[in-house]
């Protein structure tokens, strides 16, 4: 449910444990800082689950880091008179008891044993007509994610870019990378150009048939990762775009006996110890309201976009690399030691 922007660096999730793998692959990324994070409320989680990040954040000792918001629904399934309702067309696979958003919005029960943030989650409206958590201090108001990303590109120093991690649905990559369009002036004035490039953990591209995605709940879809069927809309705006495009699609992760996501972080970081190959390909996303379809990966020579996928990685050199991250002491968590977690855990939160 989470982007991580490191001069801007994302991540989205799905899976019910992905706020703690996100920020575990976030503490691998010690060559690169993210700058912010934003969450998505299309994955596997609800938007007040973003306390969890909140609490993560902070036993690393980095409650420095923004976090913003995301929709809640995926692109063109929100009401277009009144936003705060709309279709759950994609989103309703995902379980909403044991193994689905349950275990997801409490970390499987160990939510409440986290130490306790500051920083907590609170309405959006709540400045406006004054919520009880927010009375007092109207300018805490949770974050959105247009916000936080505008923060970001006004800070940036004269030519500076961002780049995307992101292992989820691309709903808010999507808005990113539509912004310049319709949002901020700072973020019209900064134009497309601020986007390096998108590494995507995520997507399964469909040879012949022959390898099935992963997409819970709906047997007629063999072929759609569920990241992508999630928000295929948000997928194929961001596959089409003129943006460099970075794509580490199911299969591979299928050969990491660790999640996509701490891939990702490691194949971001530095590539040349990977010993990992890399095929550009013609991409299109399948976006026809067909549910059968939505989300599928194809190659199309003809019409799709050029998109560099990752076709191989050494296993070991991968494992080496990650091994090395967790031993340096120059990571993106800054405390060291658990007594000195105890030590800030123990202090109450003013």
């Amino acid at each position: 449910m989470c982007n991580f922007l490191s001069k801007l660096h994302s991540l989205n999730s799905v899976q019910p444990w992905d706020k703690t793998d996100e920020l575990l692959a976030t503490y691998c990324r010690n060559r690169v800082e993210p700058n912010a994070i934003l969450v998505s409320q299309t994955g596997w989680a609800n938007a007040a689950t973003i306390d969890s990040v909140y609490d993560l954040l902070h036993m690393m000792g980095r409650d420095d880091i923004p976090v913003g918001l995301g929709d809640v629904f995926a692109m063109n399934q929100s009401d277009p008179v009144f936003s705060a309702v709309g279709n759950c067309r994609y989103n309703k696979v995902i379980p909403q008891g044991s193994g689905g958003y349950l275990d997801s919005d409490t970390l499987y029960g160990l939510a409440r044993s986290l130490p306790r943030s500051p920083r907590r989650y609170t309405a959006e409206n709540s400045a406006k007509f004054g919520a009880p958590r927010d009375t007092d201090h109207p300018e805490l108001r949770q974050p959105l994610a247009s916000e936080v990303l505008e923060s970001v590109v006004k800070s940036l120093d004269p030519g500076s870019k961002i780049s995307i991690l992101t292992n989820g649905p691309l709903t808010n990559i999507a808005k990113i990378v539509l912004e310049g369009k319709n949002t901020s002036k700072a973020i019209q004035a900064s134009g497309s150009s601020i986007i390096a490039d998108i590494l995507i953990v995520g997507g399964h591209i469909n040879h012949d048939n022959t390898e099935k995605g992963n997409v819970i709940n709906v047997p007629s879809n063999k072929f759609a990762e569920l990241n992508m069927f999630l928000d295929p809309l948000a997928a194929k705006t961001v596959l089409s775009s003129e943006h460099n495009i970075i794509l580490i699609p199911l299969g591979i992760q299928r050969k990491d006996m660790f999640v996509g996501e701490i891939l990702g972080a490691v194949v971001a970081g530095d590539l040349s110890a990977l010993k990992s190959t890399f095929e550009v390909k013609k991409l299109k996303v399948s976006a026809t309201g067909v549910e059968s379809e939505d989300g599928e990966i194809i190659i199309d020579k003809e019409h799709g976009k050029a998109v560099k996928v990752l076709e191989n990685v050494d296993p070991s050199a991968y494992y080496n690399v990650l091994a090395k991250r967790l031993g340096d002491e120059k990571q993106f968590a800054v405390i060291g030691s658990f007594n000195e977690q105890r030590r800030i855990w123990s202090i109450p939160s003013v």
